[in-house]
Order: structure tokens, then sequence, then C-alpha cells
């Protein structure tokens, strides 16, 4: 999964935690089980009017947002109710987080470390996204002082909507 750099001129990607950590640079305010949904529940969006279901963290490119850096964004589900109440012919929700982060999250995906499913270990049955988000959430705090940031990014062309 290698990120579209068409996006980025010139723009060094950056970093607030230890690039050697695998759970690097990306700070979580939400719920543990939000934040595993977004990168496992199918991502739905809308192309040429049709709604269209792509997995979670694909389509990753780098983004420069001006004062920021350079950020990885990928497809995450969150449309919702804007799937059936605007009338959009294309119309997308990214997450932002640091670059290299979709894909090492989307190999904690595949190995099985956030599914729900149990496994059993030593006669034990253990459910990985528990211990994996328990793990990742002690990891994924702001450190004291440490200010949080959100980055919205929207773009928009104006263009004659036909109702359907």
């Amino acid at each position: 999964m290698t990120p579209s750099r068409g996006r980025v001129e010139n723009a060094e990607p950056i970093d607030r935690r230890d690039a050697s950590s695998p759970s690097s640079k990306v700070m979580i305010h939400l719920p543990r089980e939000d934040v595993i949904e977004e990168y496992t529940r199918p991502a739905r969006y809308v192309r040429n009017r049709h709604v269209v279901t792509m997995p979670a963290l694909s389509e990753p490119e780098l983004i420069n947002i001006l004062g920021v850096g350079v950020l990885e964004a990928f497809n995450t589900d969150g449309l919702s109710l804007l799937l059936r109440t605007i009338n959009s012919p294309d119309m997308k929700k990214k997450t932002f987080r640091y670059h290299g982060h979709a894909e090492k999250i989307g190999m904690l995906r595949e190995t099985g470390f956030l599914s729900h499913v149990p496994v059993k270990i030593n006669g034990t049955e253990v459910c990985l996204v528990d211990m994996t988000s328990r793990l990742l959430f002690h990891i994924w705090k702001l450190e004291e002082g440490e200010e949080e940031f959100t980055v919205m990014h929207m773009s928009h062309r104006r263009e004659e909507w036909q109702n359907d």
C-alpha cells in the first residue's frame, strides 16, 4: 500500500513520536471501539452518483496541509446519512494520519489483531482486538502539555446538480 505522492511538492512528513515505534504518529481521543471500527468497517462513498464500497485504509495519498505538514489520507466510513441526504455526484470521507499509519494499521488488521473473533491461547480465549486496542491506546495519548489538533480539508467544485 503505497500512497500517491502527486499532491506533495518538496515537503517532508512530520513525526510527533519516535518513528521506530509501529504505533507512532497518532494521538486518539475517541472511544477505542470507534477508532478500531474506523480501520475495519468498509468505507462507503459516492462516485459518479453511485454508492461505492471500498476497504477501510484504501486509496492512501499524501497531502500537504499548510501549517501542519504532510499527512496521509485514506478511505474510512463516515458519510452515513449524507449518502442519502446530499445529492452530490461525488462525495468521500478520508481520515488524515501521519505518513505510514495506514500500512501499519492494515498489517494489524490483516494479521487478525483487530478481529473480534476470540482465539485460544494457552487454553484461554482472547479477543485480539481488545488486547491490541489496550496496548495501542496506552501509547496513543497526549503527553502532558501536548496540545491536540484537528485538521479538516474540504474541497468542492460547483456544477449544476440534477435531481434524480
